[in-house]
């Protein structure tokens, strides 16, 4: 229960790592609200978490609009008396587009709503939240070195602005007690490997695998936190080694195949 009594805050829920976060931070004893356009894997989430004895509630908000981003925050500010941890899930727009004279403008500007956007106007409505609770911690999932340097220019840049950002807001709201940090996700297992018929639990210990939903899950555990309270501006690459060139088969095998 290490976040026992905790508000989080799922920005842009869905599948796969963001569910993995929004189960374990409930097996972990937060209270969690997911926010996200659709409600589809939302409410699937959230009937998960209910089925296994936590807190959730779904409030469809489209978090590139400034006006929904504030009414979803204002509302977890009145219900749960504001928030402890947001976790910031977004980035559409991945390719292996390469040339950049065959981007379309409208592309690029897609590409930044998603990203930057959302994740602005996230920290926009969630740093008053946490202000209430006496603090907390910001989280933005991006990409790793390795990805950001395979994807398209619109995409990569975009990533690297995710962990630029943080890192600004992590000094300048060190007085607010206000932590923030990015988390640079690797290159991942096929969505239909993700089956969680049980707790969350941790994923197996070899380096030598694609990643799982559930590495990217305990690295936010860890990040948001009480343990990690003397943390702030971090940008943790979870990528089994790409990043200092360990050599592994099993990415290597999925990137040949494209």
């Amino acid at each position: 229960m290490r976040l026992s009594g905790k508000i989080a805050v799922m920005a842009g829920s869905g599948t796969r790592m963001s569910r993995a976060v929004a189960l374990l931070f409930a097996q972990e004893g937060a209270r969690v609200y997911l926010l996200a356009r659709t409600p589809g894997a939302s409410e699937e989430t959230i009937a998960l978490v209910t089925e296994r004895g936590g807190v959730g509630t779904y409030i469809q908000t489209d978090l590139t609009s400034d006006e929904q981003a504030q009414s979803a925050f204002d509302r977890i500010a009145v219900e749960a008396g504001g928030v402890d941890i947001v976790c910031h899930f977004i980035g559409e727009f991945m390719s292996w587009e390469h040339d950049v004279t065959r981007l379309e403008p409208a592309f690029w500007d897609g590409a930044y709503a998603a990203i930057m956007r959302t994740l602005f106007l996230t920290a926009r409505y969630a740093v008053p939240a946490m202000e209430a609770r006496g603090g907390g911690t910001l989280l933005t999932v991006a990409a790793s070195n390795r990805i950001r340097l395979d994807a398209n220019s619109a995409y990569a840049s975009a990533r690297e602005a995710q962990v630029g950002f943080v890192r600004n807001l992590a000094r300048h709201l060190a007085p607010k007690n206000i932590r923030a940090h990015a988390i640079g996700s690797g290159y991942m297992r096929p969505s239909s490997d993700d089956t969680w018929d049980g707790p969350i639990a941790p994923p197996p210990r070899q380096l030598d695998r694609l990643g799982r939903p559930e590495d990217i899950a305990y690295a936010a555990l860890y990040l948001a936190s009480d343990e990690a309270a003397w943390l702030t501006g971090q940008a943790l690459g979870v990528d089994g080694g790409d990043d200092v060139l360990a050599r592994s088969e099993a990415r290597a095998e999925i990137l040949s195949r494209g």
